[in-house]
């Protein structure tokens, strides 16, 4: 993937873009990937319930990506936590990109993935 993972001894993150990212990535794995379904190419159902297996996956804590926000949310704006959450981001759209292929053509799923990407690259891209 060309972008860039968190960094060490990074300028101090704003708070607005990275809450939004968090709460969008979260939005993003639960809600959003119930139209996936809709959106696989023929025969690639299997390869589509597997990444949304892998998307609901404890990360943190024995928890979820999800999960984690929600019951922590005095925790997100701790640096090591950021840290832990960015480098999951940044995991899970490595392991997404190459899903896409599997979905049809201009689906919406897809493009909420790469607006998404997107504001993971201005983020750090403000940090290094």
């Amino acid at each position: 993937m060309n972008f860039e993972a968190p960094k060490q001894n990074k300028p101090e993150m704003k708070k607005e873009p990275y809450m939004d990212l968090v709460n969008d990535f979260g939005i993003f794995i639960t809600l959003n990937t119930v139209k996936l379904e809709q959106e696989a190419l023929p025969c690639k159902e299997a390869e589509i319930a597997e990444l949304r297996k892998n998307l609901r996956k404890p990360i943190i804590n024995g928890m979820n990506y999800s999960d984690f926000v929600f019951n922590n949310p005095q925790k997100l704006q701790d640096e090591v936590v950021a840290k832990a959450l960015l480098t999951q981001i940044h995991a899970f759209l490595g392991y997404i990109e190459p899903q896409l292929v599997n979905l049809k053509q201009d689906n919406s799923w897809s493009k909420r993935f790469f607006e998404i990407k997107q504001k993971y690259i201005n983020l750090i891209s403000n940090l290094v």
